[in-house]
Formats: C-alpha cells, structure tokens, sequence
C-alpha cells in the first residue's frame, strides 16, 4: 500500500490511539519520537500485545513535565520488563518532532507522522492532526532521519537515580513551577553517535598560563567561552574539548543555545562571551587524563587509517592553528566520529 491516511482526534470515531493500536496490532517492532510522554503508558501499551520491542527518543529536561519524564521512564522499563519487551530509550533535547514507525519481522509496516505526542491528550483529546503512510521508501527515509541524530542513551539504573531528585522537585515545585528540571544533572547519559547534521569543532580549554591539567573537570552542564560572539553556532553542535596543558582529548560537548551571556569569571579571564554547554560523555570526562587521548596522535592514526579523507571542515590534515590561539577548528564528521568512538572505547 502507498497511500497517505489522514488523522484527527473526533470524538467518536477514530483517533490517534485506536489508529496507533490498530498498526501495532499487526506488528512487533515499534519506533516512538515524542518529546512529551504520559507518566503511565499502560493506556497504549496494555493493547498492544504483538509489540516486542521498542525503541523510543524523547526529551528529559522541562519544568513538571521534566521532572515526570523521569516517572514516565521508570514505569515504562518496569512495564516492558514484566512484559518481556526488549526496550531502548535515547534523548535528544532538541527533539520537537513525533512519529510512529512500525515493523514486521525486520520490513516496514507503516508510520505515523503526527502533531500529536504520545500522552492521553494528545492520543484522544487535543485538536491533532497526523499523516499515515505504507509507502516502505518513505519509512526507511523517515528511520534514517531519526537515527542520524545526535543520540545518547538512557539505561534503566540512571532512571532509577533520578528519580528520587525528581519526586523531591515535583513536591516542592508544585505551587510555583519557575525552575526547570533536568534529570541529567542527576545521570549519566551515554552518547550514542554525532549527528550529522549539526557541526563539530574541537575547542581548546585552558591557557598556556592557566592550563587545564589532570584532576581539573567540568560540570555536567557548563560553559565556554570565545573572545568575540561566536555567530555561527547553532545548538546541538558538537564541542570536542582539548585540554591544554596536556594535549588531551577531554570529551563532547553539547551546544544548548545559539545565544550567549556576556561576562567575566575573574580578571584572567578573556574570554568573555560565554555559551552554555553539556556533557555527552560523562563517565569518560570525569577521568579523561586516564585515558591520554591526545589530538595530535588521533589525528596521526585517523590519516594513516584514512589518507584519502580530511579532518578539518575546509581540507586541512592538522591542528597547527591550535598552537596559535585559535579558538575553534571545524572538523570534519569523520574525524568527529573516529575521536568519539575512541572516546567510546576508553571508557
């Protein structure tokens, strides 16, 4: 079948959920992009029994809907064990967009893109539109977009520590919800891939008077900073932090916001404005000097490897500029990739 079915919440008759239950029933795979969950999905996943496995990315930081994230997640991985489904869960905190793609035996079997999250609202009751299709191109296109973004894993024993921070947020924030919650201050989240549709720059950090040395890290969420506003960055690029002092290699970094605060952290500090970022490799950047991933030599090993191909984003083979106070190189997202996998392989 390759033709579009249109979706609307009416009240009598169909909607998002009876047509969402209806594919499942006649699959075992399942795909789920919604930022916003319901804090318990049995209403869904009660009725769809056929469905053996799910992979789902959503968003962990907000204000209520944060801090329930954390419950929604917890009860998923406890209802998906009981069930015997075998269940991934990633986070991309730019993620806006929903689908449903749905799977047979390995083949596609129809998607949904829809306006509508997966909560009771937004299955039943909001004014949601949403777009069925069997065409099996545009659904392996559609699966490709989603799994090139950048992805960081959510496992089930970081949920479990969250949740207690998150339980202690809801009950205090309830009157007066003006903070955000971000349950990865609370866990680890472990990097996945680099999108590659977002920009990498490998960006020192530290100088020759004031170097960033063994036993020095950074907060999960952080900043950098550059000597003049930085105008092309776009969230959701990729920082590689070099240390120097060292020379080393001290994670990836997460660009939160395109936008900057302007300030000074002491009267050595020159870099002024500052760009809020996080960390995507946290269980490696708490001992990055452990593991003594020097630039230089990864560049040395990517080239050998791969001598047709560049690891700067205008062609070039070294990080000379670093030596001479530049404050960012472009690189390429092969040579993105080949730190982060070794960065993957440290731990």
């Amino acid at each position: 079948m390759d033709y579009l079915e249109i979706i609307r919440n009416e009240k009598k008759g169909t909607n998002h959920l009876t047509k969402l239950i209806k594919m499942a029933k006649k699959s075992d795979e399942l795909v789920i992009t919604s930022p916003f969950l319901a804090e318990d999905l049995s209403f869904f996943l009660e009725k769809i029994p056929t469905i053996r496995k799910i992979r789902l990315i959503t968003v962990l930081t907000g204000f209520q809907e944060g801090a329930q994230k954390v419950l929604s997640l917890r009860n998923l991985f406890d209802f998906c064990k009981d069930k015997k489904i075998d269940i991934d869960v990633y986070t991309n905190e730019h993620l806006h967009g929903k689908a449903y793609l749905f799977y047979k035996n390995g083949k596609e079997n129809g998607m949904l893109i829809s306006s509508a999250n997966l909560t009771g609202n937004g299955m039943k009751n909001h004014i949601e539109w949403g777009v069925v299709s069997y065409d099996i191109e545009q659904q392996k296109e559609m699966y490709n977009w989603i799994f090139s973004l950048t992805l960081g894993e959510i496992r089930y024993e970081e949920i479990v520590k969250a949740e207690k921070k998150a339980k202690e947020y809801l009950e205090k924030e309830k009157e007066n919800l003006q903070k955000k919650f971000d349950a990865r201050k609370y866990m680890k989240v472990y990097l996945t891939q680099i999108s590659n549709q977002n920009k990498c720059y490998l960006k020192p950090i530290g100088v020759t008077g004031d170097p960033f040395v063994e036993g020095m890290t950074l907060k999960n969420i952080s900043y950098i900073g550059f000597t003049e506003p930085f105008k092309k960055a776009k969230a959701g690029d990729i920082f590689i932090l070099h240390s120097v002092g060292t020379g080393f290699v001290v994670g990836c970094y997460e660009l939160l916001r395109a936008e900057y605060e302007e300030r000074m952290e002491d009267k050595n500090d020159g870099w002024k404005y500052k760009y809020e970022i996080r960390c995507l490799t946290q269980e490696f950047s708490e001992k990055w000097w452990d593991f003594k991933l020097s630039s230089n030599k990864l560049v040395e090993e990517f080239l050998e490897i791969y001598p047709e191909k560049h690891i700067t984003f205008v062609g070039g083979n070294t990080l000379g500029s670093i030596k001479w106070g530049s404050q960012k190189i472009c690189l390429t997202n092969d040579f993105a990739e080949f730190i982060f996998k070794k960065i993957e392989k440290s731990k």
